[in-house]
């Protein structure tokens, strides 16, 4: 002990407060400033995170009105009181698996809300196979109607849930209201699979109304349609790079039910110059007789539509 406090000691523990306050340096600072920082530093992981708690519900300014004396001797429920408003059940040991380091504001607002509302226990949380800030992201990346700790595991990853959420919202127009994730959470809480539900929802999408109105040409309108007609014409309609194109509207696909063979016929958008001869394929993508091919680029002019280099096609020529 001699020989310690022999030992220079640092001016400053400002390193080692940055480092375990992480993105609430700020708030802890404004506290634990000067050699009040040894006390964050030296104290035990899981009142470092009742603090970082504290710290983060009210607004930044709002800190400076947080006690120190109260920190270092008020119980962590009080403390938790007095910050929210309630202490719901497990939130002190949800904190206590937060590890070492701060995290971000919303991380703590985030779970008393969460375990407030009533919609889920710590045993739940507890028992997840995701670490919890990654379960954290996840429910995040949710709508309401989805947060529960069974459906974030369905995703695995926030990257997963915030993807299906904008895919779902795109093949609904852009908006998606409760009932539509409501009926989602409902298949996912049944064990059906992200990928498939979006299968599903993808065969009903619809694609934008058709230019070609004419009884020779079956326009194929729906994801549905064209996955059926690439199973039967053994071509790439299917495929979701095609799919997209359909969707988008900047390619259109039709059946050919004039006379001469079956075909597939494809138009594209060539604006603000109209529409275009895309391609003409037959089954597997073979070319169709001569005789059908003349038909239906005959039918084809009959609407305008007529082949040409698209525009972009011929600007790296200019």
């Amino acid at each position: 002990m001699e020989l310690v406090e022999r030992t220079p000691l640092a001016a400053s523990h400002e390193y080692l407060l940055r480092h375990l306050a992480g993105p609430l340096f700020p708030r802890v600072a404004s506290v634990f400033a000067d050699e009040k920082a040894v006390a964050y530093i030296l104290a035990e992981p899981k009142r470092r995170q009742v603090w970082n708690a504290v710290l983060a519900a009210g607004r930044r300014h709002d800190v400076c009105h947080v006690s120190l004396e109260n920190l270092l001797v008020q119980p962590s429920k009080n403390l938790i009181v007095a910050a929210y408003g309630a202490c719901p059940s497990g939130y002190l040991t949800l904190l206590g698996r937060c590890g070492d380091l701060g995290l971000p504001v919303d991380f703590y607002r985030f779970w008393q809300g969460f375990l407030a509302d009533g919609g889920c226990c710590i045993r739940q949380i507890a028992g997840s196979s995701l670490p919890l800030w990654e379960l954290y992201r996840v429910l995040k990346n949710l709508p309401p109607e989805l947060r529960t700790v069974a459906i974030a595991q369905r995703f695995g990853e926030h990257l997963a849930a915030s993807r299906f959420v904008e895919i779902v919202r795109w093949m609904k127009g852009g908006q998606s209201d409760e009932s539509v994730w409501r009926n989602v959470g409902e298949q996912l809480e049944r064990g059906r699979s992200p990928r498939k539900i979006l299968d599903r929802m993808l065969d009903d999408a619809r694609c934008p109304a058709p230019y070609l109105v004419d009884a020779r040409f079956r326009h194929l309108g729906s994801v549905k349609m064209l996955r059926d007609a690439g199973h039967r014409f053994k071509n790439c309609l299917k495929l979701d790079f095609t799919l997209e194109e359909a969707l988008r509207g900047e390619t259109q696909f039709y059946e050919w039910m004039g006379e001469g063979e079956p075909a597939i016929v494809s138009i594209t958008n060539d604006m603000p110059f109209g529409w275009m001869i895309g391609s003409i394929k037959g089954v597997g993508n073979s070319d169709p007789d001569v005789e059908t091919y003349v038909a239906i680029t005959d039918a084809l002019c009959d609407h305008g539509v007529v082949g040409r280099i698209g525009v972009l096609d011929m600007m790296p020529m200019v």
